[in-house]
């Protein structure tokens, strides 16, 4: 099977940094780079000091330069730490297809993995699951898979030298043609244009210990980018951002568990505030720093901090604080992780509070004419011990889940002007990945919009339930034997050896089953000679109901494991919501939703087209007809790779995204893609479609 595992990571990497293109739709709009995530902190490699990262230009000549010399170390060091562990998450996503696909290759990558303590266990890439890219938040998982590689660009070298030495061919097209134009340097962030042929694509750079590095959006990393079904960078519909939303902070690496009772955590985050004529930015900077917020350029805010304000409050949080002393001064604040902004004047929407927790809208898009939008709400839990953060580290919106111990975070009713529902209903499971401090965690949820006809001014009520536990009684098991098949069992539980993988001086890995027990109640630690603790490097697991396993990889073997349990826990439960939100388009939009209509048994057909080599990467070409009265913004299908005389040979998944009006209405577009683990007897492809998503954010399914 040689053919596309290089080529494929390879051309990935040009694709969405020098701005090579296969796509045949209409240019993206110049936009501004949007927020992203920010992975797991890990210790990062040391600093390669002989890299010249003195500009943003210079920065980019020397990637470009590395790339096309194929040393990757070096072009990978050229990345922002975040973009590296994203840049990782794809590589070990591909590659894992391609080890799933191709026995052969399983052993190498597994080898690959186990050296940097990250990936697939030693059985399967993913075992007793489907790949990643069938389900899950992709975004998510491109961070959670890169986040436990500790030396980044060395696993990136590795990965690379792996995938030559397998067969793969590299083929770097025009890699030294790109080039940067409209440079822009503001502060410690730039921004520029990547030129390369007839392709502009935007591009961020961040100044970083007075070096500069290239920053890659998180939109690079999306499902359709990470199996390479959408060459372009579309960033959609943007707001405007501004130095607040471009700061690079890493998340704090959480201590161990610890158990706390009901009324510790109960006394963290509740104060007192009695505050009388004394200058505003003495109490915002003291409960922002209990908090774990930086204050951002608060200079710039220094006549209305100045202001003398008075407060007398009992009982409340610490953001309840920061908002009252800011509204006495004109400012509203903002919230990102370990950072404290402000901007003048009230808050543009409500903000709520419950328990330490504050909630707020961070942005609302509405898209006339298509009677639709995007809300993204921002939920805050500050002030809080650093083992309540550890129970906000994942959120899932499972309101029946059966797994107490994980926070759920709930959306019961959205409705408009009316009672009219507005929030259009997923069908899927969705994990949302908070960022975190020692102190507090911001979680975010962007939500589909429906039904914003003319009738509906506002939205009316937004209601939702936060569930989360804290950790009240904490106890250990130790496996003292590091050999498979050993057990410790106790009336309520059993533990089990089930892998174990050791290098003597080097590293090892680890997998727990477990009955008896709940996803979220265990975590593993390794112990020393001397019995001291310390974490693994990653890990994950696969569970159902009271049964499951759970792995660990350690930068160095342990002599022993030690299994912290949560055996007693707290259940809270914070109800919040918001109300009469204004709209600012309800004119221009429609005064009803139209219904979806189109001749025959589907909105939309497909038409292959043909098979090309470019630039050492096999295209695949086809054209796509709406043949319904909605603007089509996405679709998915399910790509058949055909020989010669028409019998499949394999399938593979291909999504494709853009603007709003991807495919307009009653109209044909072409589209181009890399045929992605297509066989090299590959002559057509039969193009197989799963479903459309319009404009108005309703979505069409085909029957299986």
């Amino acid at each position: 099977m040689q053919i596309t595992r290089s080529r494929i990571l390879t051309s990935f990497l040009l694709l969405t940094i020098l701005g090579c293109s296969s796509q045949e739709t209409p240019e993206p709009k110049q936009v501004n780079l949007p927020d992203v995530e920010k992975p797991e902190a890990k210790e990062a490699p040391q600093e390669d000091l002989s890299l010249d990262l003195s500009k943003p230009e210079v920065t980019f000549a020397t990637f470009k330069t590395n790339v096309h010399e194929g040393k990757w170390k070096a072009g990978a060091n050229c990345l922002t730490e975040e973009s590296q562990a994203s840049l990782c998450g794809v590589m070990i996503f591909m590659s894992s297809l391609t080890a799933a696909f191709d026995p052969d290759s399983k052993e190498g990558f597994e080898a690959l993995m186990k050296k940097h303590g990250a990936g697939p266990d030693a059985e399967s890439p993913f075992q007793g699951s489907d790949p990643p890219a069938a389900n899950g938040d992709p975004q998510n998982m491109m961070r959670m898979l890169g986040s436990a590689i500790k030396n980044k660009p060395a696993f990136l070298e590795d990965l690379m030298t792996w995938m030559s030495e397998s067969g793969g061919n590299f083929d770097l097209g025009k890699v030294t043609d790109a080039k940067l134009e409209e440079l822009k340097i503001e502060g410690d962030k730039a921004t520029a244009i990547v030129v390369n042929d007839d392709k502009r694509n935007p591009i961020e750079f961040q100044r970083l210990n007075e070096r500069w590095k290239i920053h890659l959006p998180n939109e690079l990393f999306n499902m359709e980018n990470a199996t390479g079904d959408q060459a372009e960078m579309q960033f959609g519909e943007m707001q405007d951002f501004d130095d607040f939303d471009y700061q690079y902070v890493e998340s704090d690496e959480l201590p161990p568990m610890q158990a706390l009772t009901a009324e510790e955590y109960k006394n963290a985050w509740q104060v007192d505030v009695s505050f009388d004529n004394q200058p505003a930015a003495e109490l915002i900077q003291k409960m922002a720093a209990e908090c774990g917020f930086e204050l951002f350029k608060p200079e710039d805010f220094q006549d209305a901090l100045s202001k003398p304000i008075t407060l007398n409050l009992q009982d409340v949080s610490r953001l309840q604080a920061i908002e009252a002393a800011c509204e006495q001064v004109g400012l509203y604040p903002r919230y990102r992780l370990k950072s404290l902004g402000f901007k003048q004047g009230p808050r543009p929407f409500p903000a709520t509070f419950s328990g330490p927790f504050l909630l707020t809208i961070s942005s609302l898009n509405e898209y006339p004419p298509y009677a639709a939008g995007d809300l993204k709400l921002q939920l805050i839990a500050a002030g809080i011990p650093s083992a309540a953060v550890s129970s906000l580290q994942e959120v899932t919106d499972q309101a029946d889940s059966e797994n107490k111990t994980n926070a759920r975070w709930i959306i019961n009713q959205l409705t408009g002007t009316g009672d009219l529902k507005l929030k259009i209903e997923s069908s899927g499971y969705q994990m949302l990945m908070p960022e975190v401090s020692l102190k507090h965690a911001v979680i975010e949820d962007s939500i589909p919009l429906g039904n914003l006809v003319q009738s509906v001014q506002q939205i009316q009520s937004i209601d939702t339930q936060f569930h989360y536990s804290i950790p009240t009684e904490i106890i250990t098991q130790t496996f003292d034997k590091l050999e498979k098949g050993e057990t410790i069992e106790t009336e309520n539980f059993t533990l089990t050896l089930k892998q174990v993988q050791i290098n003597p001086n080097a590293d090892a890995n680890f997998t727990v089953e477990y009955t008896g027990l709940s996803n979220g109640q265990i975590t593993i630690l390794g112990l020393d000679a001397e019995e001291n603790p310390f974490e693994s490097s990653g890990g994950g697991g696969f569970w159902t109901g009271d049964k499951g396993t759970q792995n660990a990889y350690f930068d160095k073997a342990p002599a022993k494991l030690q299994i912290q349990i949560v055996k007693e826990f707290q259940q809270f439960e914070e109800s919040l919501s918001l109300s009469n939100i204004p709209l600012t388009e309800f004119e221009n939009m429609p005064t009803e939703v139209a219904k979806l209509s189109f001749p025959g048994e589907a909105p939309v057909s497909f038409k292959f087209l043909d098979l090309t080599e470019e630039n050492g990467n096999l295209m695949m070409r086809y054209t796509i007809t709406n043949h319904s009265n909605k603007d089509i913004s996405n679709f998915s299908v399910n790509n058949d790779y055909l020989d010669a005389d028409g019998k499949k040979l394999k399938d593979f998944p291909h999504s494709q995204s853009g603007e709003r009006n991807l495919v307009p209405a009653g109209e044909t577009r072409k589209f181009g893609t890399m045929a992605f683990f297509a066989p090299e007897e590959t002559k057509s492809v039969a193009i197989n479609p799963r479903d459309v998503n319009f404009a108005d954010n309703t979505s069409w399914e085909f029957k299986k």
